[in-house]
């Protein structure tokens, strides 16, 4: 997702969340969530992996650029965020109009 919309959200989740990645070459934020929960996920804006699909990650330990880093790494709490909490607050933060059907 675009990392806006990402740090808004962040900023959105309720409770811990899990690791996050910080791509900034893409401008992107990648979440990391468990295997297969985000099927049916259409949320504007922002594009669900799959298991097939594949994200560079970060060393561990590496919280800074140059190059992609962890924003949140997994070495400082859960690996994975909840779905349900993290579409919720993608929702918030793009308001009504933003939201697309589930």
């Amino acid at each position: 997702m675009s990392r806006w919309i990402g740090l808004e959200a962040l900023e959105r989740l309720k409770g811990p969340h899990g690791a996050v990645v910080v791509d900034p070459h893409e401008r992107a934020l990648y979440f990391l969530v468990p295997p297969r929960s985000t099927q049916g996920w259409e949320v504007q804006h922002t594009t669900p992996l799959s298991t097939a699909s594949y994200v560079v990650v970060p060393p561990a330990g590496k919280e800074a650029e140059p190059g992609i880093y962890w924003l949140t790494s997994p070495t400082h709490g859960p690996l994975h965020t909840d779905v349900d909490a993290l579409r919720a607050a993608i929702e918030e933060t793009l308001g009504p109009r933003g939201k697309a059907a589930r």
